[in-house]
């Protein structure tokens, strides 16, 4: 639940209700594009995920998070490697 506190101040307000905006719209622009990747072109859901791991890795590298790309890029490219390369049924 959400205490009414943040919305004591108008201006203040104002400012949660356009964060909250924004970023229930980036949300449902990110579901959007994900339904039309799997429904338009047709991609399975590992590889619709697959599309955002390259911007994934890149933004958590400039945040300064150096261990990630160090521990997950190399499962990360295994795992896309193995799907990418079978068969197809």
């Amino acid at each position: 639940m959400l205490t009414l506190g943040p919305f004591t101040k108008p201006a203040r307000s104002t400012a949660q209700v356009g964060r909250f905006a924004i970023f229930g719209a980036r949300f449902f622009a990110v579901l959007l594009y994900t339904t039309s990747l799997q429904e338009i072109l047709g991609l399975s859901a590992v590889e619709g995920g697959l599309v955002y791991m390259p911007g994934t890795v890149i933004r958590a590298s400039w945040r300064g998070e150096r261990q990630l790309p160090r521990k997950i890029l190399p499962a990360l490219m295994s795992q896309a490697a193995w799907h990418w390369w079978q068969p197809a049924c």
